[in-house]
């Protein structure tokens, strides 16, 4: 189940704790308003999406990054042209226990922010050649944290520390 965070108009003076149904389950809603600055951000935080959830090391991860291929219509550079022709922000991470998608713009083209977030959703890039770019960024980003003598050292204090998924990909 997700938590959805609405930040409309920016930074937020006030914040209320609202439930809304959707398709009969009760989703926790948190809008916050503060006029004074002129952008609009909407981050849905999915509890339980994150690594110490997956039954695949890295897949959240990957999953992200899969996020940034764009649609199968425009490919990642035009999808990602077109989110910088309107100033629009639009991440997908991980955390240890939340998977969390984040859209921000100025507030005259928060709605095709919107409208871009729904084409990306409905229709991802997930083609072959997507899937292997990532996975060989992916794994070039695994092969130099192995000499990152910090990254091996907390991945092995991790690992007798706490059972996997922690132990590995970070």
């Amino acid at each position: 189940i997700g938590v959805i965070l609405f930040f409309l108009e920016g930074m937020l003076m006030s914040a209320q704790l609202e439930h809304i149904e959707i398709k009969g389950v009760s989703v926790p809603h948190i809008h916050e308003k503060d006029p004074t600055l002129p952008i609009g951000s909407v981050q849905l935080v999915f509890k339980g999406g994150g690594q110490l959830f997956e039954d695949k090391e890295g897949l959240s991860r990957f999953s992200a990054k899969m996020l940034g291929e764009g649609t199968k219509e425009l490919g990642a550079a035009e999808f990602a042209a077109k989110l910088e022709r309107y100033a629009i922000e639009l991440n997908a991470n991980r955390g240890n226990e939340t998977f969390v998608i984040e859209l921000t713009a100025l507030k005259e083209y928060f709605d095709k922010g919107l409208q871009l977030a729904a084409q990306l959703f409905e229709n991802p890039n997930i083609t072959k050649d997507s899937v292997e770019k990532v996975a060989t960024m992916f794994h070039g980003e695994l092969a130099a944290k192995e000499n990152n003598y910090d990254h091996v050292a907390n991945r092995e204090l991790n690992g007798l520390l706490y059972e996997a998924p922690l132990a590995g990909y970070t």
